[in-house]
């Protein structure tokens, strides 16, 4: 990696570090889904795990990850949050490192830029929610893959790794399973008769263990394993058919910012709506990806990860801008492919002028008071 890499990502991450802990204390109670984690976290670090309301929607190792910050940094806002803020900043540098094993260092610098300057980031890693650590989890599992790919060695330490970060990521949010998926497929297709059985114990009996073993409190409770079928029962039915939220929005209306999700808490306000600087540059990204396909890594690797994720969207019987947090990478890796191939002077007014349109949407992102 030259210096002028170097560089360049390190002023990236350190600015998105910047805004990301401005304010993070911000405000001084629950907002969205930490009404449910912050609890559950509490919770766990009194022993009361079957009290634990997550138990029957989330697996609980995000809880526990916030849970262990609570117990080092205090039960305060910074406390709850500080895990959303380091993973939240780390999955840049990752989200690179994936980048440049798939594309161009140009376009690799230029997607994490974008991922950088993402409104669902960026309030994904100010607050209490487990979305931003499974994203993390599942964008280093994907960076080892593509090592290990890159090495051509099943039995390769890659795979081991990214077995393991599968399995945090599951282990974290169930939807990361989404992720164990898009590989398996992208695996499937790029190798076809040179697939390797042995992967599938990287890919899919690791991280299988790993989702057992994080419920080890549970079972430690005197807990069964026909109860934790149970769990689990439940755990599917409250993802695909419970209506969780009252402030719903479609696929359809994120890409036409047709309609803003805010979340009041006392004098503050957080909104949650797509930065066209990505979303509407993603369309004739994908529209060149799809008219020009070829089985290529990167564009096997976006079709799949972004059809993936969305597809099941439509499904849920309530939606929400959230649930395209782990969208957002596949977009910034497609739209900053697209945009390397334009002209340096193209870029730098394209790259102004969403700076200073995150600067002017911040303080709504960030639960600044606005009266």
């Amino acid at each position: 990696m030259s210096n002028r890499y170097v560089f360049f990502i390190t002023a990236i991450i350190l600015a998105a570090f910047f805004f990301r802990c401005l304010a993070v204390n911000s405000p001084d109670g629950h907002v969205v889904d930490e009404l449910l984690y912050v609890p559950a976290a509490k919770l766990l670090l009194e022993g009361k795990i079957d009290e634990a309301k997550i138990l029957g929607s989330e697996p609980f190792l995000g809880s526990a990850i916030i849970a262990a910050s609570i117990m080092i940094f205090g039960d305060n806002t910074v406390g709850w949050r500080i895990p959303s803020l380091i993973l939240g900043t780390g999955s840049l540098f990752v989200f690179f490192l994936l980048a440049r094993e798939i594309i161009s260092g140009r376009a690799a610098l230029l997607s994490t830029f974008l991922l950088s300057i993402s409104f669902l980031h960026t309030i994904h890693s100010r607050i209490a929610m487990v979305d931003i650590l499974f994203l993390f989890f599942m964008l280093t599992a994907f960076y080892f893959v593509f090592a290990a790919v890159r090495l051509e060695r099943a039995s390769d330490w890659n795979w081991i790794f990214a077995g393991i970060f599968f399995g945090l990521s599951v282990s974290t949010k169930i939807t990361a399973a989404l992720g164990v998926i898009t590989i398996l497929l992208f695996l499937i297709l790029i190798k076809k008769n040179n697939f390797n059985p042995k992967i599938l114990i990287f890919v899919i009996l690791i991280p299988g263990l790993i989702y057992i073993t994080s419920y080890t409190p549970y079972f430690l409770c005197g807990h069964s394993i026909n109860e934790w079928v149970g769990v689990q029962t439940h755990l599917f039915l409250f993802q695909t058919t419970v209506e969780r939220y009252n402030y719903i929005s479609y696929p359809a209306e994120w890409f036409l910012l047709e309609k803003t999700t805010y979340h009041d808490y006392r004098h503050f306000r957080i909104y949650a709506f797509a930065n066209p600087f990505i979303w509407w540059l993603f369309i004739p990204a994908f529209i060149s990806i799809i008219r020009n396909f070829e089985f290529k890594r990167e564009d096997l690797l976006i079709v799949i990860w972004f059809f993936t994720f969305l597809l099941p969207l439509f499904f849920l019987p309530k939606c929400h801008i959230f649930y395209a947090v782990p969208l957002i990478p596949v977009m910034c890796l497609a739209a900053g492919k697209f945009l390397a191939k334009l002209d340096d002077r193209y870029i730098k007014i394209f790259m102004v002028s969403a700076v200073i349109v995150y600067m002017v949407v911040y303080p709504l992102l960030s639960c600044i008071p606005l009266y």
